[in-house]
């Protein structure tokens, strides 16, 4: 079962929740015995055409009904075969027992911009808008806390301590993660967009204590009766993470039937969660008193809504200049790319649905050092920061459609060539899943130089499947 409130996934045989979280949990479509024999039968009949490509990568078929520590006890062997080209880390980086202390900083980002609103108000449509007409860097503390816990960093580490126990991250820990992003490059060539951070008085005083300040504050504003409206009404669609509203923005037919209600989006919980943001967004804006401010009535069309933050943020003329034009969208398939100079470590594991691959992956990484590679998290990414090739992923998602191969494929390469993968090496989790992708991956000069594949049958697969359930807000 998912928490929608963490993200983390349960199961309620295997991996059962505490009490507390146990009443809002959901029931994924994608979790249904159905559903799991459709996923299934489609994997089977893909990574035969996955191996069929991958004659020159050592290949290693693990048993995944051993327990996890046994089934890694496999991988580990097999990756460390090779001796000196694989070494695993001496050890693993202590985890932190205490509070991270304070980040203080001495060049914080010269354009800071924050957008603040309840649940259900628009702010993500507004946001998209904002970063393509100003050229902004997104940044969401839940994209934030998921890079790190992927890469299995400090600060990450210390974060899953909660999100395992299906506890909110504290604040301290969430404004230490913010901090550190924004001190990255492009955040501070560009600036920022804060989506919904601050959101508490005491986050706000550590980002100022910090040395960051927060130059433009957007707050929308929505009347809580017609918050619910649009709250009750949205249902999320769990393969590709966009969210329908069945009245106001209505899922196609093929859609409908995988679509999930977050126990989020009840009424009684949607009155609880604006209850905390209107206490806890007076106490953030007692704390921006230096920041222009600008209250916008959320309850007009979003082109209206965002024409007065547009008129906002360029107020201060070129401090704050609005692109002169967003890049045109691509209107046909991108074309293949070519790599002269591949990452010399490419691992890619392969397992049916509820196989444990995931427990595999951070076990993986935590050892070997490798940068885990997820194509969901690559493709958000690219869609957040509206570079070319996510604008047309978004194309496809916002009609509920899978992204073709060729796209996905280019993405996946575009993140291989980045700094910390040539580095690295890579993980790629459950990637490529069909023989297209992987004679794209060797066209385009990359070697997969291990491949791992976790085997359980079918049946054992059913029942763990059925049983799981996801926590929405750690996921």
């Amino acid at each position: 079962r998912l928490d929608p409130e963490t993200g983390k996934i349960y199961h309620l045989k295997f991996d059962p929740p505490p009490e507390h979280v146990r009443g809002r949990l959901v029931h994924r479509s994608d979790d249904q015995e159905e559903k799991i024999r459709t996923r299934l039968g489609q994997y089977h009949s893909q990574v035969e055409g996955v191996l069929g490509n991958l004659k020159s990568a050592d290949q290693c078929f693990v048993d995944g009904t051993k327990k996890p520590d046994d089934v890694f006890e496999e991988i580990f062997v097999f990756l460390g075969a090779s001796g000196g080209v694989w070494p695993a880390l001496e050890s693993a980086p202590a985890p932190i027992e205490t509070a991270p202390a304070p980040i203080s900083v001495s060049s914080p980002p010269e354009k800071v911009v924050c957008i603040a609103g309840p649940p259900a108000a628009g702010k993500g449509t507004q946001c998209e808008k904002i970063v393509a007409q100003f050229g902004l860097v997104h940044l969401s503390t839940g994209d934030i806390l998921r890079d790190h816990v992927k890469r299995g960093t400090a600060l990450g580490k210390k974060a899953k301590e909660y999100m395992d126990q299906g506890l909110l991250v504290p604040d301290d820990l969430i404004t230490n993660l913010v901090i550190t992003r924004m001190q990255e490059s492009d955040v501070m060539a560009k600036g920022c967009l804060l989506d919904g951070f601050p959101r508490s008085a005491k986050q706000t005083t550590s980002l100022v204590e910090a040395g960051i300040n927060i130059h433009k504050f957007i707050r929308i504003d929505v009347p809580d009766e017609a918050l619910i409206e649009r709250g009750v009404g949205r249902r999320l669609d769990p393969e590709t993470g966009k969210i329908y509203h069945l009245k106001f923005d209505p899922p196609p037919e093929h859609v409908r039937g995988r679509l999930v209600h977050r126990s989020d989006d009840q009424e009684e919980k949607i009155r609880t969660r604006l209850g905390q943001y209107h206490s806890q967004v007076e106490g953030v804006l007692g704390n921006l008193k230096s920041a222009d401010q600008c209250f916008v009535d959320g309850t007009k069309k979003p082109d209206d809504v965002f024409e007065e933050i547009f008129v906002f943020l360029g107020a201060s003329g070129g401090v704050w200049p609005a692109l002169e034009s967003a890049p045109a969208p691509i209107e046909t398939a991108p074309a293949p790319i070519s790599v002269s100079s591949p990452p010399e470590k490419v691992v890619c594991i392969a397992g049916p649905p509820a196989a444990g691959k995931g427990t595999q992956c951070e076990k993986i990484v935590a050892q070997f050092g490798l940068v885990h590679l997820s194509t969901g998290d690559i493709l958000r990414d690219h869609v957040k920061r509206g570079t070319a090739l996510g604008k047309k992923a978004k194309e496809y998602m916002d009609q509920g459609l899978l992204v073709p191969d060729d796209l996905i494929t280019n993405l996946v390469i575009t993140r291989m060539q980045e700094s910390d993968v040539m580095a690295k090496g890579c993980l790629l989790d459950g990637f490529p899943r069909s023989a297209k992708q992987t004679t794209s991956l060797v066209e385009a000069g990359i070697n997969i130089h291990k491949f791992i594949r976790i085997d359980v049958p079918d049946e054992a697969l059913i029942e763990r499947g059925v049983g799981r359930r996801l926590d929405p807000e750690t996921g």
